[in-house]
This record gives structure tokens, sequence and C-alpha cells, in this order.
């Protein structure tokens, strides 16, 4: 119960992945030299691209009186944003107060370090504890998340959602794409 306890006021399973190769101490040679301006007018469109559209993938566990969701935005490659809510029944999950008082105050000292990552935590009543993680991946960096033992990886660009969604299913956490 105790592995169960820290994997959900820790956890998040995620994987870090790499999008480009790790770079050498050999100088890089420029691609392009700069274009000349001219007086010609342009022929580039005034139009942003299109960005894809943000999807989310809800992953949930009920076990011991501990219910687990956790909601991924992702572009389909990246996970951009993560909210991880865990409800645990302290009478069920053969907890007490005092024992998840010290581990939400240790992960509030954690995660408010963290640039991009906000925790808070209630008691709903005396046998009811709710904790709230949210990861904007696109203001924290990889690597303090690394430090943290928030992100499984070695060197990591990002946060992947396929190899995530794929450890979520190895540990028995349900995954299924939000309408």
């Amino acid at each position: 119960m105790k592995k169960l306890l820290l994997s959900c006021l820790t956890a998040l399973c995620l994987v870090g992945c790499t999008s480009a190769p790790t770079p050498t101490n050999k100088p890089e040679e420029p691609v392009n030299e700069p274009e000349q301006p001219t007086n010609e007018p342009s022929t580039t469109p005034d139009t942003e691209p299109e960005q894809e559209a943000v999807k989310r993938t809800v992953c949930a566990l009920n076990q011991e009186g501990v219910s687990v969701e956790t909601t991924f935005e992702h572009d389909g490659v990246k996970v951009l944003r993560q909210v991880n809510t865990n409800t645990i029944v302290l009478s069920k999950a053969g907890l007490n107060k005092e024992q998840i008082e010290e581990a939400a105050a240790n992960a509030n000292e954690t995660y408010s370090a963290i640039a991009g990552v906000t925790y808070s935590y209630e008691f709903k009543d005396d046998d009811t504890f709710v904790e709230t993680t949210t990861i904007d991946f696109t203001a924290t960096s990889i690597a303090d998340l690394q430090s943290a033992g928030i992100v499984e990886a070695g060197e990591a660009d990002y946060v992947g959602i396929e190899e995530t969604l794929e450890l979520n299913n190895q540990n028995g956490i349900e995954c299924k794409d939000a309408e």
C-alpha cells in the first residue's frame, strides 16, 4: 500500500523522449545563408500555418480506496499539459491522516520548487484526501522534472504521449481519448 501511496503522490507515469540527436562538440555549419532583402513582393502567405488541435486522453485507476485520474493534453506526439487528481479514502487505503499530511507536505515542497508545476491538497472530510498536480510541460524543464523523479528517462527533450500511455497501461491504468 505504501508503494501505491508513493506512486500516487509522485506519479504520473511519464516517459521522456528525445527528438534530436545528442549534440557533439563539433561546431555546427550554417545551413543557409541569410536572404538578401529585395524590393519584390513576398510570395509567402500572410496566414499562420494551422496548429494541430490539442487532444485529451484520460487515464484512471481505482484500487484499495485510491482513485487516480490523469488528463493528458497533447498534440499526438508530445504531452503539453497534465492534470493529475488523486482521491484517497484513508480507511479503505489503510492510511492515517498524519501519514498523508507528511507525504503531501513533502510533495508540496518538491513541486513548489519547479516552474510550471502546481500542487494542492485538501481533506474533504476526516477520511477523504484529494490532491491535484498540474504540470505545464511548455513552461518547465524536463531536467527539473527528472531531478524531482517525475519523469523517467535518461536524456529527454519532451514527454511522449504514446510512451506514457503504454507505461500507464503496463501499470494497469486504463486510458482513453476524451470526447
